[in-house]
């Protein structure tokens, strides 16, 4: 019940998720494949997202064409629990960096990654995490050493 969360529980509630979509995205949609120029086609395609819901209940969502994601909702199969979950949860900030490194650091292992945190301006995001943190600096003395650390070593 939320009378009894903490102030910090209240905080923490945002998730990454990533999901795995079919592997026709990567040839039907030139421009995926444009932002994903050292891509192993073994690897699979993948969308990488954040949320202030359950995880499951932001996915049917898409599913769903509410508040969708187009490559989602018409190539999205099922979540990637395995690439995401040790990093849940977390405060606002912490996750809209996370989902666009999450979605950098599985470029970079090859995966063909998708987001929305892609069309976030850094400027624009760095003014948002800014602002926030000045209104609530304890999130940064809780948080960031962790961030990069914690998902650093765990991709495939």
């Amino acid at each position: 019940m939320k009378g009894s969360q903490t102030s910090k529980d209240l905080k923490f509630h945002h998730s990454v998720y990533v999901v795995l979509l079919e592997n026709a995205v990567a040839k039907h949609h030139p421009s995926i494949l444009r932002t994903n120029p050292g891509r192993d086609p073994l690897k699979p395609c993948v969308y990488v997202g954040m949320t202030g819901l359950p995880v499951n209940e932001r996915f049917e969502n898409h599913k769903n064409g509410y508040k969708s994601a187009w490559v989602v909702k018409k190539y999205g199969l099922r979540l990637m629990p395995e690439l995401y979950e040790h990093l849940n949860p977390m405060p606002f900030e912490a996750a809209a960096q996370m989902e666009i490194e999450l979605a950098e650091d599985l470029r970079t292992e090859g995966y063909t990654a998708q987001g929305s945190g892609r069309s976030w301006p850094r400027r624009t995001l760095s003014f948002l995490v800014t602002r926030r943190l000045s209104c609530e600096p304890s999130i940064i003395d809780c948080w960031p050493g962790a961030l990069r650390k914690r998902h650093s070593n765990t991709l495939v």
